[in-house]
């Protein structure tokens, strides 16, 4: 909400207040002249912000150019001295902006102090505190502008990666050593690492799908002293411990992959008894959110069915 129309309600409920004989109770009533005038230079203020928006955004696009003309080893003088000009633009928006927000200030002071009647004050309290707020969500939105152009390209990859899904998984990259050697320290670092979220997630080697022999591929390597090896599996072993998520369609993917276990192979009376009643418990578990504990009750009974 603007100042403007802020000052336009107390104006309107001014307008239905009359004092005892009769009259308008003016006293406390704003000049609708002075709000007129705010009106107008909050209108100018808000011009000057969205032009100072455009100049940033330019500013960016030229750095980007100046970047790509440099590294191809190309003379950048024009697009520098374009530079220069727009800097030199928006430190002079920038200022406009500033000594107009601060006429703005000293004009809304002015017409505050007219709401002297105690009755009206909390209302005046309540909007002012509204107007600051408008304003610091218009500063930010104009930060946010200037920086998307920044950050277009960390966004995407953001983004990109976010629908890099399967099953509720994310698998995200680890980071090779920057000599791109691996030692047994950090071999062992990660394998413990795996090998704790492993643990604590309740997984078993099936979970981990395609992956599922990491764990011994990079035993062999690390018998092998194969160290690079070693590390390159580790690393991935790790990452995919980590993107696991048991959430809901995690246990649905593993009640079906149950399910076809039991169904491969002859089970006798008694483990089907059992297996209907583990099913209800991890029934009950899936409808409570409770995935976790469906999740350890799945792998007992993979246990019973081997």
């Amino acid at each position: 909400m603007r100042i403007a129309g802020f000052f336009l309600c107390i104006v309107l409920a001014s307008a239905g207040c009359k004092s005892k004989d009769g009259g308008a109770a003016g006293s406390g009533a704003p000049d609708p002249a002075a709000l007129k005038a705010q009106e107008a230079l909050i209108n100018q203020r808000n011009q000057m912000q969205d032009e100072y928006k455009d100049l940033v955004a330019k500013n960016e696009k030229l750095d980007l150019q100046i970047n790509d003309v440099t590294a191809k080893g190309g003379d950048a003088t024009e697009l520098k001295k374009q530079k220069e000009q727009l800097e030199s633009q928006i430190a002079e928006k920038k200022g406009s902006i500033e000594s107009q927000s601060g006429e703005i200030d000293k004009m809304s002071a002015t017409l505050s102090s007219k709401l002297d009647d105690a009755g009206k004050m909390a209302q005046r309290e309540k909007s002012l505190a509204d107007r600051e707020k408008a304003l610091a969500e218009r500063e930010h939105d104009l930060t946010d502008q200037v920086m998307k152009f920044a950050q277009v390209q960390k966004d995407s990859a953001v983004a990109w990666q976010a629908t890099c899904q399967s099953g509720g998984t994310i698998i995200q990259q680890v980071a090779a050593p920057k000599n791109g050697n691996y030692s047994r320290k950090e071999v062992d670092g990660l394998m413990a690492k795996a090998k704790g979220a492993m643990s604590k997630k309740g997984l078993v080697a099936s979970d981990l799908g395609p992956q599922a022999t990491l764990e011994g591929e990079v035993t062999k390597a690390m018998n092998d002293e194969d160290w690079g090896r070693a590390g390159v599996l580790a690393s991935q072993y790790a990452a995919t411990v980590d993107a696991i998520q048991v959430n809901r369609l995690f246990i649905q993917g593993k009640i079906a992959r149950l399910q076809a276990r039991a169904k491969s192979g002859k089970l006798d009376d008694a483990t089907n008894a059992q297996l209907a009643s583990a099913m209800n418990e991890i029934s009950r578990f899936y409808g409570d959110g409770d995935f976790a504990n469906a999740n350890r009750r799945i792998n007992q009974v993979f246990a019973v069915l081997k």
